[in-house]
């Protein structure tokens, strides 16, 4: 499952049909537990997956993250599931 594969490899999956950085409350759970407790913060949106159901979320979390010699924090919205964390065209500009 490439949800525990990013565990394990510390990586992350770049989306550039993705508006917004995005994983599942799963991979969140694991994350959590592996590198500790994640800020949180409130913002209702919904994502829509190819020609599927919007998806609503109303959680963010702010990831710390190392690219290189760069460190930065970047906004997941943390959807029901077992999505992967997911990096949005935004993020990656």
């Amino acid at each position: 499952m490439i949800t525990t594969e990013c565990l394990n490899q510390d990586s992350m999956v770049a989306d550039v049909g993705c508006n917004a950085g995005v994983g599942g409350s799963l991979w969140c759970q694991a994350a959590e537990q592996k590198y500790g407790k994640f800020e949180r913060e409130t913002s209702k949106t919904s994502f829509t997956f190819g020609a599927g159901a919007p998806v609503f979320t109303d959680e963010v979390v702010i990831v710390p993250i190392v690219l290189g010699t760069c460190q930065a924090r970047i906004k997941m919205h943390i959807i029901p599931g077992p999505l992967p964390p997911l990096v949005s065209r935004p993020t990656m500009k």
